[in-house]
């Protein structure tokens, strides 16, 4: 019920209702820092209680766990690279939905600073944004993207890898 984020001139009596809700939410935001231990601790809560985490446009669901596995595979697959090393910046190539969710948590799990690029954006701009963040790698989400990122990435010198490289592993393992 109360916004996150309020554009009131100021926060006293002579904005009272904008006053409780920025009070408010602090609480709520202070409340949730102490509780859930972080963004990565609040998610793995929603995994063990079963909840679905993503519906894509063509209804797909995707639970938590099954999301979490899969950064998790990801955050693997940057780690095992020669060119990572906690901090450092990884593009990524992915449209909105669960492979950018997935490649955006694991890049975070892996320590990494994600550096998420536009899929419309044609070759020129890519290449700027790869080169200006100074990333030390990309990913890409598909086959399409991944004909377009690939060429940029090597030629720029920087590791390369699909988001569908890194599989979760499901078989009995523990997922790293």
């Amino acid at each position: 019920p109360y916004p996150l984020f309020s554009f009131t001139a100021g926060v006293g009596s002579a904005y009272p209702a904008a006053s409780a809700r920025m009070q408010a939410s602090r609480r709520l935001a202070r409340g949730m820092r102490l509780a859930g231990g972080g963004l990565l601790a609040r998610l793995e809560q929603h995994a063990a209680a079963g909840r679905t985490a993503i519906v894509d446009a063509d209804g797909t669901a995707t639970s938590y766990a099954d999301l979490l596995r899969g950064a998790h595979a990801v955050g693997h697959r940057i780690r095992s690279e020669r060119a990572f090393a906690r901090g450092e910046r990884v593009a990524f190539l992915a449209p909105p939905g669960v492979d950018f969710v997935r490649t955006l948590i694991g890049v975070w799990q892996a320590g990494g600073v994600a550096v998420p690029l536009c899929v419309t954006h044609p070759e020129a701009e890519l290449r700027y944004a790869l080169t200006e963040a100074d990333a030390c790698m990309v990913a890409a989400a598909s086959d399409t993207l991944a004909a377009r990122a690939q060429p940029i990435a090597e030629s720029e010198g920087r590791a390369f890898f699909r988001v569908e490289e890194a599989r979760p592993s499901g078989d009995g393992g523990d997922g790293g």
